[in-house]
């Protein structure tokens, strides 16, 4: 037996149900939830563009330049970037570290490592330049001069460790950006500059053009290599930076570090997937004279790998992966739910059909008939003796009846079948009536 609760709910159903405004309202929000619905599964296959910032460092660095030619390629391929410049490695990686910034091209060798950093990428090799003026022929003349170690502090520090020079005891540190050393006069420039860059190195071959500098050669990089992990040996090519003199006029032993892409960690991995799917195309390689290879996106460099660069990696994976199928049967799962949920709406809030009209019959009609039959006889009954007139009269008017009894069983369903049969009886019972008090 239904609980009270039940018997209520089901009287508030049958209501809402049978009442049009409420059964209207209540189809509309359903409609506009699946609808509402949809159009959240729609989203997320429609094509997307992103928005982020990016920092390449200095203005006047290769890093810059590659930021600047990936700005411009990403815009057909839905990324639109903000390039922020910033003054050094350390300043780059604290705003990427607070979600100042969204991305940032850094060199590595950095040996703090910043929280919420994740790496993306590595990308080129970038060579460590050591140039100084006239006078300065190999490292150890650099003891008591004045050394900038510009914004990889750490690359100069490790380099001149190695060999044993102190910073403040044997030679005097600076740190300033390749914008400000292009601005400083001859006689401010410091003795000696380490630079990280690409070959060639627009600030080392102004230097070397304007101000007389000339490369200094690192001629221990296997050691180096053995000792930090983030170097790896490189070599300056002949005539890099001029022909007539030659600079340098041989090849030149160095070191080169990792040039990394970095992100923020809560950076969309999507976002960052379609930045390395644009970094990585012939076009952006070719503007940038840059070779950069898939191969080492993964390498390790002290900061978690982001899932953008698995999911990039990945992209190419063949499409019936379990991955694929998943995804497919939970979106599968979606649309049936959907169907069934939309389905179930329409068919609680549809009207309910009319019911169509009961078919007429001809009981009522004999029903009155009879009822005139049964007045006229007992109205003869009464009288006794008829006049001849009115005796016809009444004669006419059975056979009337008995015509339209005639009708009605042809034309309608009858209810009760024999009733027309009884209303013919009453029609030859009413007509012996009358004969009987027939007067001559």
């Amino acid at each position: 037996m239904p609980s009270e609760a039940e018997v209520i709910l089901h009287r508030v159903l049958k209501y809402a149900q049978e009442t049009h405004w409420i059964r209207r309202v209540l189809a509309g929000l359903a409609v506009a939830t699946l609808l509402v619905i949809g159009l959240i599964y729609a989203y997320g296959v429609l094509p997307r563009s992103y928005a982020l910032s990016l920092s390449g460092g200095d203005v006047l660095s290769n890093r810059h330049f590659l930021a600047k030619v990936l700005q411009e390629e990403g815009l057909a391929n839905g990324i639109h970037l903000v390039l922020r410049p910033t003054s050094d490695t350390h300043a780059a990686l604290e705003m990427v570290s607070k979600h100042q910034l969204d991305m940032a091209l850094v060199p590595g060798g950095v040996t703090r490592i910043y929280p919420h950093v994740q790496q993306v990428a590595t990308l080129a090799t970038e060579t460590v330049h050591l140039v100084a003026r006239p006078g300065i022929e190999r490292l150890s003349d650099l003891k008591g001069k004045t050394v900038d170690l510009g914004p990889s502090r750490s690359v100069g520090i490790e380099v001149l460790t190695f060999l044993g020079l102190r910073e403040s005891n044997d030679f005097a540190a600076t740190s300033h950006s390749d914008s400000d050393l292009v601005a400083l006069p001859d006689h401010d420039l410091p003795d000696a500059l380490f630079v990280v860059s690409l070959v060639p190195s627009y600030l080392v071959d102004f230097l070397i053009r304007e101000h007389g500098y000339h490369l200094v050669e690192i001629p221990f990089p296997k050691a180096l290599t053995e000792r930090e992990g983030w170097f790896s040996p490189a070599v300056i090519p002949p005539y890099s930076y001029g022909v007539s003199p030659a600079m340098p006029a041989k090849a030149m032993e160095s070191v080169g570090v990792d040039m990394l892409l970095v992100a923020n960690e809560d950076v969309n991995p999507a976002a960052i997937v379609r930045v390395m799917d644009t970094l990585f195309r012939e076009g952006v390689q070719n503007r940038a004279n840059i070779t950069l290879s898939e191969s080492g996106i993964e390498e390790p460099t002290g900061y978690p790998v982001s899932q953008a660069a698995f999911d990039y990696i990945n992209r190419n994976d063949s499409v019936i992966s379990k991955k694929t199928v998943d995804k497919a049967k939970d979106l599968f799962g979606a649309v049936m739910s959907l169907a069934t949920s939309f389905l179930l709406v329409w068919k609680w809030f549809r009207p309910k059909p009319k019911e169509p009209p009961p078919e007429p019959t001809g009981d009522a009609r004999v029903h009155e008939l009879i009822a005139e039959m049964t007045a006229l006889e007992g109205a003869i009954r009464r009288r006794g003796i008829i006049p001849p007139a009115e005796a016809a009269a009444d004669l006419d008017r059975l056979g009337e009846i008995r015509a339209e009894l005639l009708t009605i069983s042809a034309n309608f369903k009858m209810q009760q079948e024999r009733l027309i049969e009884t209303a013919l009886i009453i029609v030859m019972d009413t007509r012996a009536a009358l004969g009987h008090f027939r007067g001559n």
